[in-house]
C-alpha cells in the first residue's frame, strides 16, 4: 500500500515488504516441509531392512516434529494438529519386547 503525500510524492507503508517476506517463509516452510516428508518416505519404505530401528522412528518424529514447530510459527493450526498426531503416534511405537520404540520420549 502507497500513501499519497502533496503532489506527486509516494511513500510505502510497509506492508508490500512484510507481504514479501510473508511469501518468502512460506515458500522457505514449503521447501523444508517437501524435504523432510520426502526423507519420511524413504524411511518409511525400510523397516523391512531395519526391524525396531528406534533411530529410523525418531528421524520421522523430528521430521515431523519440525513440520509441526513451523505450522504454530505460521499459524497453520489444522496441519500443526495433524503433525502432533503424527508426533503422538510415533512416541506410542513399541518393540517386540514392549519398550518404546523412542526412549527419550519416555
Amino acid at each position: 500500500m502507497f500513501l499519497r503525500v502533496q503532489g506527486n510524492t509516494t511513500i510505502s507503508t510497509g506492508r508490500e515488504s512484510a507481504k514479501t517476506e510473508d511469501q518468502e517463509i512460506i515458500q522457505d516452510f514449503l521447501i523444508e516441509s517437501a524435504e523432510n516428508l520426502s526423507r519420511v518416505e524413504q524411511e518409511i519404505l525400510e523397516p523391512e531392512e531395519r526391524p525396531g530401528d528406534g533411530q529410523m522412528l525418531e528421524s520421522i518424529f523430528w521430521s515431523f516434529h519440525t513440520v509441526k514447530g513451523t505450522c504454530g510459527f505460521l499459524g497453520f493450526g489444522k496441519l500443526e494438529a495433524i503433525t502432533h498426531q503424527a508426533e503422538n503416534l510415533l512416541g506410542s511405537c513399541e518393540t517386540e519386547s514392549g519398550s518404546s520404540m523412542l526412549e527419550w520420549r519416555r
